[in-house]
């Protein structure tokens, strides 16, 4: 199974330097979400934009590149991956950083999902489960927060391509959560994959020292 993660976008909130080259307890970010997943997957797939060759000496030796050379949003770069992965892949965004695990459960699509008290978290990316025990909505930036923490981890297969293809897409934030609710509102079942330990959407500079502290906690591990 190949991990995909996504680095074709642009950094505007940390001082000009790309987010996934930021150093966290002497390390780049990328290389933290690596190591996360390096003993559950064979390989690694990176999207990013051709002229980001800086990148290249911090990858895998294993990797494959792909290229999206215009910011057509993060469904268009997943796509960009189609010929680099198998049937089932995840992908897991750059800037999305865990210290923990994720539950092991059989299922076929997925949303990884943390069981976080701090609304702090909810309101960028919120996962409603139903009754049945499948996720109903997949929301960006919740106004009224009634589910769990989302997570920028993904558990697909090839299904999610011609979903991408099909969809009607408006470029900005949300693009790809659009895909997924697309895929819900067709019957797909897309299974909560809830995660223990802890989790931060590196955004701002000021994440930069959370993201230290909750690597430092061997707990999660």
């Amino acid at each position: 199974m190949k991990c995909v993660i996504p680095c074709a976008g642009e950094s505007s909130r940390m001082s000009g330097v790309p987010k996934h080259l930021i150093q966290i307890n002497g390390k780049p970010l990328l290389l933290h979400i690596v190591a996360m997943w390096k003993g559950y997957v064979d390989s690694f797939v990176f999207i990013l934009r051709r002229t980001a060759t800086y990148l290249w000496e911090y990858l895998p030796e294993n990797s494959v590149i792909v290229f999206q050379d215009e910011p057509l949003g993060l469904a268009n770069a997943i796509l960009q991956a189609e010929r680099c992965v198998d049937d089932k892949f995840i992908v897991n965004l750059s800037d999305c950083l865990g210290n923990g695990k994720f539950e092991d459960r059989a299922f076929d699509l997925g949303v990884g999902v943390w069981k976080t008290v701090n609304e702090e978290y909810w309101k960028s990316y919120e996962v409603q489960v139903r009754g049945d025990g499948f996720v109903g909505r997949v929301i960006e930036k919740p106004k009224n927060v009634m589910g769990y923490c989302g997570m920028g981890t993904y558990f697909l297969d090839s299904r999610i391509f011609d979903y991408i293809r099909k969809a009607n897409l408006a470029l900005g934030g949300g693009d790809f959560t659009q895909v997924l609710q697309d895929m819900i509102d067709a019957n797909e079942k897309i299974a909560p994959i809830w995660f223990t330990g802890g989790y931060i959407n590196v955004t701002h500079p000021k994440d930069l020292i959370k993201a230290e502290e909750m690597l430092r906690k061997e707990d999660f591990q």
